[in-house]
């Protein structure tokens, strides 16, 4: 059952006490009306969203990252509340997610260490910090949430994410910080790659846990965290548009992605 919260503004009604014309009184009923009207317009909204959801369609778009451990559970337990609502899921690059959300092309954005928009606002937040991943075998000595940097991993074969990826950005801000030169022997736009990369045995990948949370769980790979200066503090984040009103579906999306947050912060890699 869905539980709809009706708020209509405080009204004041001021009154001139020494006028003996009612006009001040009428001007300020006239705007508490308008007020209440509107509230009124945006609950039956609300309603009308809940009641025909069969008519409603969300669109998300989302890193690669977020998709299968944030985006899709969400999705999958807001359809147990409302299975007739359908969505246009488009999976794009980092830098072009915030422009469609401003420009009023998405409802919902799903957005990995994305940088302030005072026309965007957050939803929900999950720490997302990166880590090096490798097959099981690999980087011998190193025990299970060991701390790493990139220095460490220059001797080894690193795959890295092309610049489209906000991680990119983070890797060589940090790379250069720290005066090194990292040579990449492949890089890559896909998630997918970069997992396989790791998994195969080739080499190290850099990625956030959303990214890679599966292949932590089948024990296919085993993750550090990377501790240079610049890579300690990451976070995916859902946006929404700062300056529109939500339909109720979406709103009750977004809480449903916040849901899944927190359920992956308590299992999420150290």
């Amino acid at each position: 059952m869905f539980r709809i919260a009706f708020e209509a503004p405080d009204l004041t009604l001021y009154v001139n006490k020494t006028s003996t014309t009612p006009d001040n009184l009428a001007g300020a009923l006239v705007e508490g009306n308008a007020l209440i009207v509107e509230a009124m317009e945006y609950a039956r909204a609300d309603l009308d969203d809940l009641v025909g959801m069969g008519h409603c369609h969300l669109r998300i778009r989302t890193v690669e990252g977020n998709l299968n451990d944030l985006v899709l559970p969400a999705v999958a337990r807001f359809r147990r509340q409302a299975a007739v609502v359908t969505f246009d899921l488009r999976v794009t690059s980092s830098d072009r997610i915030g422009a469609a959300l401003l420009d009023g092309k998405t409802d919902l954005n799903v957005v990995f260490n994305p940088p302030g928009h005072p026309d965007l606002q957050v939803v929900t937040t999950v720490m997302d910090v990166p880590h090096a991943i490798v097959h099981p075998g690999g980087l011998e000595g190193l025990r299970r949430g060991s701390r790493v940097l990139l220095i460490d991993l220059i001797r080894f074969q690193l795959e890295l994410p092309d610049e489209t990826f906000g991680l990119r950005n983070m890797i060589d801000g940090a790379s250069k910080a720290a005066g090194i030169s990292l040579a990449p022997v492949m890089i890559t736009d896909s998630i997918d790659a970069l997992r396989g990369f790791a998994r195969s045995g080739i080499g190290v990948a850099p990625l956030p846990p959303l990214s890679f949370a599966k292949d932590l769980r089948s024990r296919s790979v085993k993750a550090f965290p990377i501790a240079d200066q610049g890579l300690r503090v990451a976070k995916s984040k859902v946006f929404v548009n700062a300056s529109r009103i939500l339909p109720a579906a979406a709103r009750i999306l977004g809480d449903s992605l916040a849901t899944v947050v927190r359920n992956f912060s308590r299992s999420a890699v150290a």
